[in-house]
Parts: C-alpha cells; sequence; structure tokens
C-alpha cells in the first residue's frame, strides 16, 4: 500500500503532454515509475502507473515480483488537488496526504519526495516517474 502511495502522490506534478493544452495542470497524464531512492525500478515495478484525470480524480496501479511473477500489488481510485509551489494533496478515504514534486526533462520526468512520521522518525520516499 505504501508503494502505491507513493507512486500515486509523486505522479501529481507532472506536465501535461500536449503543449496545446496550457491550462491543464502539469500532473495530468499517465506516468509509470522509473525508480525509487535512486534504484530502478524492475521491468515487473516499471508496469506500476498513475493516471491523474482533469477533474481531479486518478487511478494507479502498483505491480511486484513474487516468486518470479510480475503481480498486482495494489490498485487506488482518490482525489488529487494542486496546493501550489510544487506540493499536491492526495485524499483517500477522508485521508489526506502531501507530496513535494518537482519536473525535469521537458515536464516528462517527476521526482517526488514524500516525508512520513512513523515511530517517532521522519521517513522520506525519493520516487522518480516517467511520462508514458
Amino acid at each position: 500500500m505504501k508503494k502505491i502511495l507513493v507512486l500515486t502522490i509523486a505522479m501529481f506534478s507532472l506536465f501535461a503532454c500536449s503543449s496545446d493544452d496550457e491550462n491543464l495542470d502539469p500532473i495530468v497524464g499517465t506516468w509509470y515509475k522509473f525508480s525509487e531512492e535512486g534504484i530502478e525500478a524492475s521491468d515487473c515495478e516499471k508496469k506500476s502507473s498513475v493516471t491523474f484525470n482533469e477533474n481531479g480524480t486518478f487511478n494507479s496501479i502498483s505491480y511486484e515480483s513474487i516468486e518470479d511473477k510480475c503481480v498486482i500489488e495494489d490498485e487506488l481510485s482518490a482525489t488529487w488537488t494542486n496546493k501550489g509551489n510544487g506540493v499536491y494533496s492526495r485524499t483517500y478515504n477522508g485521508e489526506s496526504s502531501n507530496t513535494s514534486i518537482t519536473f525535469s526533462d521537458n515536464g516528462n520526468t517527476m521526482t517526488s519526495v514524500y516525508k512520513q512520521e512513523y515511530n517517532g522518525e521522519t521517513l522520506t520516499d525519493i520516487t522518480v516517474f516517467k511520462r508514458k
């Protein structure tokens, strides 16, 4: 579930695919997981994707390799909001969380930095996504 959350949050701030759609939020579109914590994702993990829609909804699917089989780890549908200054919020089952996003490679690469508290520690997850 954490991988889906991170994947979903990270994809919030990607640039739109078409230059004709200048008013679209940069996150609108479909993205796939490229790396996490500086380690390139496996071919199986790269099947993980998230699609952000103009209407503020998104759908994500996360894959993992188990016993040499690529299987769906989790699927998620929720809403997203651009809070400004590279911060996006995701709301799922009434709970919201924020992530910081930066874009590079002409809006085709998104880097998500998600921080959460766990047992008194701040955990940081950095995930890179590429536009499909």
